[in-house]
C-alpha cells in the first residue's frame, strides 16, 4: 500500500472533540432537512464536501431502488446523505453517530 516506496507511513492522532458529546450540527430540524431535499433535487446540495461530491453520491442512490425502504448512514454530523436518501425515496433513514443527533424529522 505505499506504492511502490513513493508513499511514506507517518503516525497521526486526531482527538475529536465531539466523541461521545453532541454532533457538530446537532440539531436536525424538519425544515432544515426538508431544504436539503430540495436541493437535492435542484442538484445545488453542496452536502459536507461539494456539490460535484454530493450529485456523484446523489446519482449512485439513485441507482439503487430505495423506494420505501430503510437505509443506515454511518458517520453523520450534517444530514445531507439522508436528504439525498430520502429524495431518492427511502421511508426511513437511520444514522449511527457517536455524537448526540436530535432529529425533528420523522424520517430521520
Amino acid at each position: 500500500f505505499l506504492h511502490h516506496g513513493i508513499n511514506s507511513i507517518t503516525e497521526m492522532f486526531m482527538m475529536d472533540r465531539m466523541a461521545g458529546g453532541d454532533a457538530r450540527d446537532s440539531k436536525w430540524t424538519f425544515e432544515k432537512v426538508e431544504q436539503m431535499k430540495q436541493e437535492a433535487a435542484w442538484r445545488n446540495l453542496s452536502g459536507t464536501y461539494s456539490k460535484w461530491a454530493t450529485n456523484s453520491v446523489l446519482d449512485g442512490l439513485a441507482t439503487m431502488d430505495l423506494a420505501g425502504k430503510r437505509v443506515l448512514v454511518i458517520g453523520s454530523h450534517n444530514p445531507w446523505v439522508e436528504a439525498c436518501a430520502l429524495h431518492v425515496g427511502a421511508a426511513e433513514v437511520h444514522t449511527l453517530e457517536y455524537g448526540q443527533i436530535y432529529s425533528e424529522h420523522p424520517q430521520i
